[in-house]
């Protein structure tokens, strides 16, 4: 990569702290961004990774974590979850506690203390790059396939989402929820699998 950050101190349910940017200083936007999120269960570290997007916040009570971020070409920007206006339940890692699916019983979380960092690798750093493509989505707009004709499983792919305030987010590959019960909740984010 051509940035590694430092490890910081990360704290869910504090809105005061919910809030990191990670400055990488490189002047141009990054081909793929790794946020790492370390924490500590029974003297052992574990990490997990960032997400580019949210599937759920604080609006139902119901446990719920992760660690959000967007980038552009000077830094990458972190949110931790905080109590808006219902749950304080949210961490920084949570891993199916709540008993909404069968998850590791050893790592149930949710986790509201850790350290984050960040990885940010150009398109210099790559050794080869097949397809770099760009499509227009929307609300209405929703599904888009794109061909890389490779004939075999790519080793690397990335999805990324040029946001209008000019930041980048990155798409994530599976979701735990795929409808809301509630009219004022909202699902958001790029879902993307891949093949041969």
């Amino acid at each position: 990569p051509s940035f590694i950050s430092s490890w910081y101190e990360a704290t869910a349910q504090n809105v005061n702290l919910s809030h990191l940017v990670i400055s990488h200083n490189l002047r141009e936007y990054p081909v793929k961004v790794d946020v790492q999120v370390k924490i500590n269960e029974g003297g052992l570290d574990y990490i997990f990774s960032g997400l580019g997007s949210s599937q759920r916040d604080d609006d139902l009570f119901k446990d719920y974590g992760g660690v959000i971020y967007k980038y552009n070409d000077q830094h990458i920007e972190l949110s931790f979850p905080y109590l808006e206006n219902n749950a304080d339940t949210g961490g920084l890692v949570y891993t199916g506690s709540d008993k909404l699916y069968f998850g590791p019983t050893n790592l149930l979380g949710p986790y509201k203390d850790g350290h984050v960092r960040a990885r940010v690798w150009l398109a210099s750093d790559m050794p080869y790059i097949v397809l770099n493509t760009s499509v227009y989505m929307s609300e209405t707009v929703n599904y888009k396939e794109i061909t890389h004709e490779l004939g075999y499983y790519p080793d690397l792919l990335t999805v990324q989402t040029l946001l209008s305030d000019g930041y980048m987010s990155d798409g994530v590959g599976a979701v735990f929820m795929a409808s809301t019960p509630d009219k004022y909740n909202s699902l958001s984010g790029v879902l993307y699998g891949y093949d041969e």
